[in-house]
């Protein structure tokens, strides 16, 4: 039953916060917090209770390995079931949403916004539909889930966002849509091949994870339309039009909820459903999605040198760290999947905190111009050395959590393609150089302005404080992470892909 409660907790909590923001927006705020600081605790009870099974669990060929579970019967005539699921990949993933659900509710603290219990119900349900999404076990319970992030994520960049919200919250809106109904669609192919080649129609994903589509159904075509909707929300480069647009038109809390987790649940599709349900297809396109993340990582890069709007240059960063991401997952090495699994969480932590970063002096500054700011670091030494380090950390500094996923991935890569490695370097001196140029245009030099700069308060700095200190953690101690995720990357790799899973050390 705790699955349940890790989904209706941010649910409950935003509807309340709704109820009472009219009346008090303090008790409103204090009422999600109290639901996410809940949640937490949900998730922490299951990981203590569960961490000796979660690093005994062994691979076992085509099973997926729950530790919790929950299965009711939904809509039996259709194979539909409510069935949630979590092992140690989505136990780490549900303590991310619940650190960044947290962030986001603290970097909108100081902001009043108009309607603001609506948009408090807003984040309640985003992070109620991505821990849907980090648990469901049964596909159109998935897609529902799915949608479930969309539409409020609509809404907070629509209602809340810059002066080009409307523009960015349609693109947004059309991207994710129109890719979801490619991904329903293969996921109705999917159950009736199995469906005409068994006799069982089922849409639950244990079930079928253990059998292939090929040669039953066009398993490419099916296979390309998960990849489609996962890279749209991953942002992969042709499929990443929508992404600076949204990052930069949202309100702070959307651009961290957004970056930190929206993103990767493309990334968590591709691991959990995708390449479970379609081995063979996988293995067939990995030299095309090779290619799309070494581009990816170079067009992030090059095009965040060019940018001067401070959430774009964050933006097009995260986009070039998602290259890293899918090259990690295609790697077929446990190096590389171990890289992807390190990079969802710091980058989860590194982006959301400099976007934590850009909102507070957009408040400050009334600009995102990295061109006006400078000399932030004698006007706000607290917020520039926060920025600066998180920029730092942001480049891959040795000892960071972002050091190690590259490092990760692209040792995992240069065993199966050493020019793939070799670009992939490359663009980490990309990061380098923007990563540098910001920090000198925004904190260092001289200030045009003599208006004094109000420094972080309290909260915000505790708040990002704590992600750096988290993002040094995953760099020096990824133990624990990578314990509780090993399980699914043995099966990922030597069950479902057991010809490539060879090529891969232990990490």
């Amino acid at each position: 039953m705790s699955l349940i409660y890790v989904i209706l907790l941010p649910l409950a909590g935003g509807i309340l916060a709704a109820l009472i923001a009219p009346r008090s927006r303090f008790l409103a705020h204090g009422v999600m917090l109290l639901s996410l600081a809940a949640m937490g605790v949900v998730v922490a009870i299951d990981l203590g209770t569960h961490a000796e099974a979660m690093a005994a669990a062994g691979a076992s060929a085509g099973a997926l390995h729950y530790l919790v579970e929950v299965s009711a019967t939904w809509i039996p005539s259709l194979g539909i079931s409510f069935h949630l699921g979590a092992d140690g990949l989505s136990f780490v993933l549900l303590g991310l949403t619940v650190v960044l659900g947290l962030i986001a509710l603290v970097s909108s603290w100081r902001s009043s916004y108009e309607n603001e219990g609506f948009y408090l119900l807003n984040i309640g349900l985003v992070l109620a539909g991505v821990a849907g999404v980090f648990t469901a076990a049964d596909l159109i319970l998935f897609f529902l889930f799915w949608e479930l992030m969309i539409v409020p994520m609509y809404f907070l960049i629509s209602a809340w966002g810059g002066t080009g919200r409307e523009r960015a919250a349609m693109k947004f809106f059309l991207f994710t849509q129109a890719s979801g109904l490619l991904m329903l669609l293969s996921m109705i192919g999917l159950y009736l091949a199995h469906g005409s080649a068994t006799g069982t129609y089922t849409f639950d994903l244990v079930s079928l994870s253990g059998w292939t589509a090929g040669g039953a159904a066009p398993a490419l075509i099916l296979f390309l339309g998960f990849v489609t909707a996962f890279g749209v929300k991953l942002a992969v480069v042709p499929a990443h039009a929508w992404a600076p647009d949204a990052y930069a038109e949202a309100p702070t809390a959307g651009s961290i909820l957004l970056s930190g987790l929206l993103l990767k649940s493309g990334a968590y599709g591709l691991l959990r459903f995708s390449i479970t349900l379609f081995p063979e297809e996988a293995r067939r396109i990995a030299p095309v999605m090779l290619v799309l993340g070494v581009v990816t990582i170079l067009y992030g890069g090059i095009l965040a040198i060019r940018q001067n709007d401070v959430k774009r240059i964050i933006a097009y960063s995260s986009i070039g760290h998602m290259g890293y991401l899918t090259l990690g997952v295609f790697s077929w090495t446990t190096l590389g999947y171990t890289g992807a699994i390190v990079m969802i969480l710091s980058h989860g932590f590194t982006t959301s905190a400099l976007f934590f970063v850009a909102g507070a002096m957009q408040d400050r500054l009334s600009t995102r111009d990295i061109r006006e700011m400078g000399g932030l670091r004698k006007a706000a030494p607290r917020l520039a050395g926060l920025g600066t380090a998180f920029l730092i950390f942001a480049l891959a500094l040795p000892g960071t959590g972002n050091f190690l996923a590259e490092f990760l991935v692209i040792a995992g890569v240069f065993q199966m393609n050493v020019p793939i490695a070799v670009l992939a370097v490359a663009g980490s001196i990309l990061s380098v150089v923007y990563a540098l140029r910001a920090i000198h245009l925004m904190f260092d030099g001289a200030r045009t302005d003599t208006a004094p700069v109000e420094e972080l308060r309290r909260h915000e700095s505790i708040a990002l404080a704590a992600l750096a200190l988290l993002v040094l953690w995953i760099g020096l101690i990824p133990g624990p992470i990578i314990k509780a995720t090993a399980p699914a990357a043995a099966s990922h790799l030597q069950s479902v892909l057991p010809a490539a899973g060879q090529g891969g050390g232990n990490g």
